[in-house]
C-alpha cells in the first residue's frame, strides 16, 4: 500500500533534488485547455449554435497543436538551461536566456506555424485577429509557463547544505578534507539590485577534487569518487573557489591542488596532469556516457576503469606552475 501511493506520489510531483523532473503528463490537457480558452476569450462564439460548426473545432485543433508545441519548448529549454544556470544563484543570467529561448524563440515558432495555417486557406496572418489579439495572448501565457517551470524548479531543488568531512584513502595517498566555513555569498560592488540577486552561493569546498564541462553538464567530482550535478559554469566557479586551493586548467576543468598526483610532460607544449585514482575513474566513466544521473552518487570503482589525464592548456602552463608551485610551498610536508 505503501509503495502504490509513494508511485502516485511520484507521478504528480518530483521529490528534492539537484536537478528536477517536470512531470509531463500536463501538457497535454493544458494545451487543450488554453487553446479553447484562447478561442473563446477573443473570438465571438454563441451557444451552442457556434459548438455544431466544424469550423470551430478545426480552430480548436490547429490552436492545440500549436499550444502543444509551444509548451514542449519551454519544457526543452528549461531542462537545457536547468544544467548551465541556477535558477537560485544565477538569476540575472537565467531571466535573459529564458526570456530569449523560452518566450521570444516560441512565439516565433507559433508566428511561423499560424502564417502557414492561414496562408492555406489564403489569407495573410499580418491582417487577421491572431495579430491584433491572440499575439498578446500568447506572450502572457509564455511567460506563465516559463514562471510556473521556475517556481517549480525552486520548489524542488533544496538550497545546499553544509557538507560532512570526508576522508579519503586511496592505494597511494590518503587525501583528508577539512570542513572549512560554508561560503555564502561573495563581496560584490554595490551596483544594482540586479547584480547583488545575481550572487552565487556555494557550498563548502573541501570535499571538491574537480569541477568539469561535459555535454552541456557541470560535473563535480568529491575526493572519494562521489560526483553530482554542478549548479554554477566554470567561468562562474573560477570567480567563487578560492585560487589558493583551485586552478583553472583548461576551458573544462577546475581541479583542486589536492587531487593532483602529478605531472607528465610528454614534450614543451604537451602535458598531463595525473589525478587522485577514484577522481580520474568516476571522469572517465562519466565521458564513457556510462553512467545515469542516478548513478552518480555511488563510489567510483576504480578497478573497473581505465583512468583519466587532465591535460594541461598550454596558454595556462605558467600560471599553473606558479600557482602549483606556490601551494606546495604553503602545503606541510608529510613527517
Amino acid at each position: 500500500m505503501n509503495l502504490r501511493l509513494s508511485s502516485i506520489k511520484g507521478f504528480f510531483c518530483y521529490q528534492p533534488n539537484s536537478k528536477p523532473i517536470y512531470p509531463k503528463w500536463p501538457f497535454l490537457p493544458l494545451a487543450i485547455g488554453t487553446a479553447l480558452a484562447l478561442l473563446l476569450y477573443v473570438e465571438t462564439i454563441y451557444f451552442p449554435e457556434d459548438f455544431y460548426e466544424l469550423p470551430l473545432y478545426i480552430a480548436w485543433l490547429a490552436s492545440s497543436v500549436m499550444a502543444a508545441l509551444v509548451i514542449y519548448i519551454v519544457y526543452q529549454v528549461s531542462i537545457k538551461l536547468d544544467d548551465q544556470y541556477s535558477w537560485r544563484y544565477q538569476l540575472r543570467t537565467r531571466l535573459k536566456h529564458q526570456a530569449i529561448k523560452g518566450v521570444l524563440v516560441p512565439t516565433l515558432v507559433a508566428f511561423i506555424g499560424m502564417s502557414v495555417y492561414f496562408y492555406c486557406a489564403s489569407i495573410n496572418i499580418l491582417y487577421t485577429i491572431w495579430i491584433r489579439k491572440y499575439l498578446w495572448a500568447i506572450l502572457l501565457l509564455l511567460l506563465s509557463f516559463n514562471s510556473a517551470f521556475g517556481f517549480y524548479w525552486l520548489a524542488n531543488v533544496p538550497e545546499v547544505s553544509h557538507v560532512a568531512v570526508q576522508a579519503v584513502s586511496t592505494s597511494n595517498h590518503s587525501v583528508i578534507a577539512e570542513i572549512h566555513p560554508v561560503l555564502t555569498e561573495l563581496p560584490i560592488a554595490k551596483e544594482s539590485s540586479f547584480a547583488q540577486e545575481d550572487q552565487l552561493k556555494i557550498p563548502d569546498y573541501a570535499h571538491v577534487a574537480c569541477i568539469f564541462s561535459y555535454q552541456k553538464h557541470y560535473h563535480q567530482i568529491d575526493f572519494n569518487g562521489l560526483a553530482n550535478i554542478w549548479d554554477h559554469s566554470i567561468d562562474d566557479s573560477v570567480k567563487l573557489l578560492p585560487a589558493t586551493d583551485f586552478v583553472r586548467v583548461n576551458r573544462s576543468f577546475i581541479l583542486n591542488f589536492n587531487a593532483i598526483k602529478g605531472l607528465e610532460e610528454e614534450s614543451a607544449k604537451v602535458v598531463f596532469l595525473l589525478l587522485n585514482e577514484l577522481v580520474a575513474c568516476r571522469i572517465d566513466k562519466i565521458r564513457a556516457n556510462n553512467e545515469t544521473d542516478e548513478q552518480l552518487g555511488v563510489a567510483a570503482e576504480t578497478s573497473s576503469c581505465k583512468g583519466f589525464k587532465v591535460r594541461l592548456s598550454y596558454d595556462r602552463k605558467s600560471a599553473f606552475q606558479e600557482a602549483y608551485g606556490q601551494f606546495k610551498k604553503a602545503t606541510p610536508k608529510e613527517v
